[in-house]
């Protein structure tokens, strides 16, 4: 992949590619990153208000006790993501190491450490927005409703006793196991020699699903 050389700020070319690659950075990070971009522009938070520096670190450290990887400098320190980038790539880094949260490093940075191929769980350096693809966001595919059946009235198992007038009262079995109507729906026709309304009931704390005569 190749390396994006606008420098940051400066002409209205390179402030356009900053904007837009600071957006695409923002939308590649998941829900739960999100208020860790609160104020800044292009971000999906723009409008609220930027978490203080120790909410911040608490959120961070969530994040991170999560699996989550964390860019310090981005994401905790609130710092230019594309600015960051760049000068990333300037000093001639290919990747970045996760971030700490507030855990102080005694680690001592030497020239070169962090160039070559990005380890497994490291940030990769990069400027290009192709690397920053929208974060996919779950849909919870719909079920389709199930067909309602023509006639879900089933032989009649319990008759009312003593027999009301119209037989309203009887207990019919569901002609079908699922037939599209819930508990509660009524159906209205002819079923054998019966005519009238019928309501579904559960019977037995629900373990009996049946159509009762109600009128």
């Amino acid at each position: 992949m190749g390396t994006q050389i606008t420098t940051p700020g400066g002409s209205s070319a390179a402030n356009a590619y900053q904007t837009t690659f600071n957006t695409a950075y923002y939308a590649s990070k998941p829900p739960a990153f999100q208020s860790l971009y609160g104020g800044r522009p292009g971000a999906q938070m723009a409008s609220s208000n930027p978490l203080t520096q120790d909410q911040t670190w608490t959120l961070v450290g969530q994040l991170i006790a999560q699996g989550w990887t964390i860019d310090e400098e981005i994401d905790a320190e609130s710092m230019d993501p594309y600015t960051t980038m760049f000068m990333r790539e300037l000093y001639g880094n290919t990747w970045e190491p996760a971030g700490l949260g507030a855990i102080q490093s005694n680690d001592v940075v030497t020239p070169g450490e962090y160039s070559g191929p990005v380890p497994a769980g490291q940030i990769k350096v990069s400027t290009m927005i192709e690397d920053y693809p929208p974060y996919p966001v779950a849909i919870t595919p719909v079920t389709p409703p199930t067909p309602q059946a023509a006639n879900p009235i089933g032989i009649r198992i319990i008759p009312q006793v003593p027999s009301q007038p119209n037989y309203v009262g009887d207990i019919f079995r569901c002609a079908v196991a699922n037939d599209g109507y819930a508990i509660g729906d009524t159906w209205t026709g002819t079923s054998g020699a019966f005519t009238g309304t019928w309501t579904k009931q559960a019977l037995e704390m629900g373990v009996m699903i049946v159509w009762t005569k109600t009128a």
